[in-house]
C-alpha cells in the first residue's frame, strides 16, 4: 500500500521520445482470517463460535456466511447451531471503503451422534 510515482517512457524508431508520469495510489487490503473454537463437534450440544481475526489498519464491515444459507454482519459469528449433522462451510468477507475486498473460507465437521447398541 501507498502512492506510487510511475513514469513511462516510448521511443520510436527513429529515437523520437515521450514520457507521460502518473501518480497512482495502492491502497491496503484487508488480511481475513477469523478462528474456530472446536471446528469438529459432535451433533448433541453442539456449538460453534467464529471470532474475527482480521488485520486492517482502519474500520471494515463483515459479512459472513455459511453454506446452511446463514449468514451474519456481526463483527464476530458466535452460538452457531445445525440442523443436521454435515460439513459446513463459514467464510468471512470484506470489503474496503475504496473496494478492496478479501475473505477467508473455512470448513467446519458435525458429525452424527453414535447410537450404541447390543
Amino acid at each position: 500500500a501507498g502512492v506510487y510515482n510511475i513514469k513511462l517512457s516510448v521511443w520510436s524508431p527513429r529515437g523520437c521520445r515521450d514520457t507521460i508520469l502518473r501518480t497512482i495510489n495502492i491502497n491496503e487490503t484487508p488480511v481475513i482470517d477469523f478462528t474456530i473454537n472446536k471446528d469438529t463437534q459432535c451433533f448433541n450440544g453442539h456449538s460453534f463460535s467464529f471470532t474475527n481475526a482480521t488485520k486492517f489498519k482502519g474500520s471494515l464491515n463483515y459479512n459472513w456466511n455459511i453454506s446452511d444459507a446463514s449468514s451474519s454482519t456481526d463483527s464476530n459469528f458466535l452460538n452457531k447451531t445445525f440442523s443436521k449433522d454435515s460439513i459446513y462451510s463459514v467464510k468471512l468477507s470484506s470489503t474496503t471503503s475504496v473496494g478492496c475486498y478479501a475473505q477467508k473460507i473455512k470448513s467446519v465437521y458435525l458429525g452424527a451422534y453414535p447410537d450404541a447398541k447390543w
